[in-house]
This record gives C-alpha cells, sequence and structure tokens, in this order.
C-alpha cells in the first residue's frame, strides 16, 4: 500500500500545507513537487488502489481547468475538441473583451490553431 505521502505527492504541482487532522503526529508538512513522470503518477496511484483521472487518459498532461491560463497548448486543445461550445464561448469572450485569457498573452485561436 502506498504511502499518504507518496499519494499526495503524485498529484502536487504547488507547495501545500496538511493540516494535521490528516496526519495525526504531523503538525505541519510543507511539500513541494515538480511533475512528476507519468509512469510515476501511474504506479502510485495503482499502488494506493486508485485510478488515473480521465483528463490523463484523453491526453491532458496536467489536470486544470478546461481553459486554464496556465495551460499547455495540448490540453487547450483537448478543451476546445471536448467542450466545444465552451471553447467558442471563451473565443467570443476574448473577441468582446480585447483580453486574452492565457498567460502567454495569446488568444486561445492563435494558441491552439482552432477557430
Amino acid at each position: 500500500m502506498a504511502s499518504l505521502t507518496s499519494v499526495l505527492q503524485t498529484f502536487l504541482c504547488f507547495p501545500i500545507v496538511i493540516s494535521s487532522l490528516l496526519v495525526p503526529r504531523i503538525t505541519r508538512v510543507r511539500f513541494w513537487k515538480s511533475s512528476l513522470e507519468h509512469y510515476q503518477v501511474k504506479r502510485n496511484l495503482a499502488a494506493a488502489g486508485q485510478q488515473l483521472h480521465s483528463a490523463y487518459t484523453t491526453g491532458n498532461e496536467r489536470l486544470s481547468c478546461v481553459f486554464c491560463v496556465f495551460a499547455r497548448r495540448g490540453d487547450l486543445i483537448n478543451g476546445a475538441r471536448q467542450h466545444p461550445e465552451l471553447y467558442r464561448e471563451h473565443v467570443e469572450l476574448e473577441r468582446e473583451t480585447g483580453y486574452t485569457l492565457h498567460m502567454s498573452q495569446r488568444s486561445l485561436p492563435e494558441i491552439t490553431g482552432i477557430k
């Protein structure tokens, strides 16, 4: 069985503080983990008896909001293909406001190649 630490590390991209309610013997623990290799995630989840989130099985590199401001190009393309109506709404919002919804300051159509 995987330890609580290994399961938590599987999902962490940002520092978090774990409450002493979750880990009785530890009052405060800070983890920092960058992206783990995909095989490590699968191994840790399998050891914990869990399944990989469907976002990863559809090709996303990370789990986040569909059109996250930090999303990678491939994840935005997957989001546009899986949620075309929502994608059109976001594109229209960018057009109406004149602001982009991505940290690159490029529009969604520029990033994804999908009009």
